[in-house]
């Protein structure tokens, strides 16, 4: 009779646990998912542009629950001047990035975005040694551009 009140104990406390570790775990793998997004997404600002880089917050999720439709979301975008511009002010701040896109067509080389919504951005432009901020980091994407193509070559 112990040993059935203690089976009966047992049970009770994986039916009350284990539901509480799958929803931690499906928790902690959605926010590592989203982790792992913002620090591409950062890198890949970061590698095009040749300057720093934040994102507070980055999501993709689907449409109305349809697979047809994603919308990556990214909020508090904050863009560093390149070296030789004053650090105070970063070059450019967006408040929130909504890109709707075809989930299809990411395996491919070229996305299908649909819509592109930009909200509050502030882009502050500065000269320095006769050049403007915006201009050098044109010429850094023109610098890897042409580098990429000296590789294919």
């Amino acid at each position: 009779l112990l040993l059935l009140g203690a089976e009966w104990l047992l049970r009770g406390v994986l039916l009350v646990i284990l539901p509480i570790f799958v929803i931690l775990a499906v928790v902690y793998r959605f926010r590592f998912h989203e982790g792992l997004l913002r620090r591409y997404i950062i890198r890949r600002i970061e590698n095009k542009l040749g300057v720093k880089a934040e994102v507070t917050y980055c999501t993709c999720r689907t449409i109305n629950g349809r697979n047809d439709h994603m919308v990556l979301e990214l909020r508090d975008v904050e863009i560093q001047n390149p070296a030789g511009f004053s650090a105070a002010v970063p070059l450019c701040r967006i408040g929130q990035v909504e890109v709707i896109f075809d989930p299809w067509s990411v395996p491919t080389r070229c996305v299908r975005v649909n819509c592109i919504h930009i909200d509050y951005v502030d882009l502050f432009m500065q000269r320095s040694n006769g050049s403007f901020n915006t201009t050098t980091i044109k010429r850094y994407m023109q610098r890897q551009k042409l580098l990429k193509a000296q590789e294919v070559a």
